[in-house]
C-alpha cells in the first residue's frame, strides 16, 4: 500500500492537470485568465419567452384536487345506503373522491399551463447572442 494518492490523482476523475498554477515570472499557455482559447465567434439571433413549470402547475391541480374531496368529504351525509343498506365511512368516502378529484385536478393544473403557454408566446422576444465556441488543448 503507498501513501501517495489513489490512480484518479485528486479524486472524482479530476487528474493533477487540470489544476494549474503558473510559476511567477513565466509566461504560461494557461496565462489568459483560466479561461481557454477561442475557436470562433459569431452573433446569432436567439427567442426568449418565459414558460411555465407543468409539474408546479400540475402539482397545485393535485393540491386543489385533495382539498376538494375534503371539501366534499366534509359536507357529504352518511346515512345509510337505500340500494346496498351499507353505511360507508369518511375515510372510505374521501378516498373514492380522491380517485376522482386528483386525476381532474392534475389534468386542469395541466390545461392551465398549456394555456399561459400560449398567452406567453405572444410575449416572444429576439435578441442578439454572442456565440462562442471554446477549444481545449490540455490532450
Amino acid at each position: 500500500m503507498t501513501n501517495g494518492p489513489s490512480r484518479g490523482g485528486r479524486g472524482k476523475g479530476r487528474s493533477s492537470s487540470a489544476v494549474r498554477t503558473p510559476v511567477h515570472g513565466t509566461a504560461r499557455r494557461w496565462d489568459n485568465g483560466g479561461m481557454a482559447p477561442t475557436d470562433s465567434h459569431q452573433t446569432v439571433e436567439a427567442t426568449v419567452r418565459r414558460v411555465p413549470r407543468y409539474g408546479v402547475l400540475m402539482g397545485i391541480g393535485v393540491v386543489v384536487g385533495v382539498i376538494a374531496a375534503g371539501i366534499l368529504t366534509w359536507i357529504g351525509s352518511y346515512e345509510e345506503s337505500q340500494a346496498l343498506d351499507v353505511v360507508y365511512p369518511p375515510g372510505q368516502v374521501f378516498g373514492f373522491l380522491l380517485l376522482w378529484t386528483v386525476p381532474i385536478g392534475l389534468a386542469l393544473g395541466g390545461v392551465v399551463g398549456l394555456i399561459l403557454e400560449r398567452i406567453a408566446r405572444r410575449h416572444d422576444r429576439v435578441v442578439r447572442v454572442d456565440r462562442e465556441t471554446v477549444v481545449d488543448d490540455e490532450d
